[in-house]
């Protein structure tokens, strides 16, 4: 009797086994699938907000060539569509790359406010502070982060003060992490804010984009690298009073393979 039990029991405890190792092993085969998939969709969502933020570039800066055309005459807007071209070319390259050189999106950036400088009547003065020692040239960060940081501080903070602006990109890092902080002197969130509000009630709207775009753009790339890149704005104070914005981008310290 015993025997026949063993006998019955020992194939059925074999057949219940395959079964549990084939359900763990195909449900584990699902998970994966589900996760590349999810992968796949993120990568796909990156490169659409990557898609997005370069028309909303290129659209804001021929909007200037108008009006360089009318207001400083015909040799500007030469020098501004030959600054443009170059910075077009740099743009379509940007696009079908994931990262590039810290030291090519500062570059990038100082060929955007040239623009801007021919553009407005006041200039911006542009400084890159390394405050902690690095080479630009070998650390990599997703193109066009700090480009949209730059016009952002431009369009709500510099645009409408009566002094002359200005931009200084503060650079350091850590360890695991690359810390950048653009400060200007512009008039701050709150007053930006209110003037945005109040263009809103008259004729002069402008919808800015770029921070919305910024904001879901480090989202997924948090996604897709499993990351912790973080963006944020803060006020810079003197005695209490605002006098500028400042915006901190975190991401992880990349250093190109050499």
């Amino acid at each position: 009797m015993l025997s026949l039990t063993s006998n019955i029991a020992i194939p059925l405890f074999v057949s219940n086994f395959i079964t549990i190792t084939l359900i763990v092993f195909f449900g584990r085969d699902r998970s994966r699938q589900r996760a590349a998939y999810r992968d796949q969709i993120a990568r796909l969502e990156s490169q659409s907000l990557k898609a997005q933020m370069n028309p909303h570039f290129i659209y804001n800066t021929l909007n200037g060539i108008q009006s360089v055309l009318m207001l400083k005459g015909e040799e500007m807007a030469n020098q501004y569509v030959g600054i443009f071209s170059r910075m077009l070319r740099k743009t379509l390259d940007m696009s079908s790359s994931d990262n590039m050189t810290l030291a090519e999106e500062i570059d990038y950036i100082q060929g955007y406010i040239a623009l801007q400088n021919i553009r407005l009547e006041r200039p911006i003065n542009f400084s890159v502070t390394f405050e902690t020692k690095m080479n630009p040239e070998i650390c990599l960060i997703a193109p066009m982060l700090l480009q949209h940081i730059v016009e952002n501080a431009i369009i709500h903070g510099l645009i409408h003060q009566k002094e002359d602006g200005w931009i200084e990109l503060k650079i350091r890092h850590t360890d695991d992490s690359l810390v950048l902080n653009v400060e200007d002197n512009g008039m701050g969130r709150k007053a930006a804010s209110q003037k945005l509000k109040s263009n809103v009630l008259g004729k002069d709207v402008h919808k800015s984009h770029a921070t919305k775009i910024l904001k879901e753009r480090i989202d997924v790339l948090n996604y897709i690298y499993k990351t912790k890149s973080v963006f944020y704005l803060e006020d810079i104070l003197d005695k209490g009073k605002v006098c500028g914005t400042r915006a901190v981008l975190i991401v992880p310290k990349i250093m190109a393979k050499k």
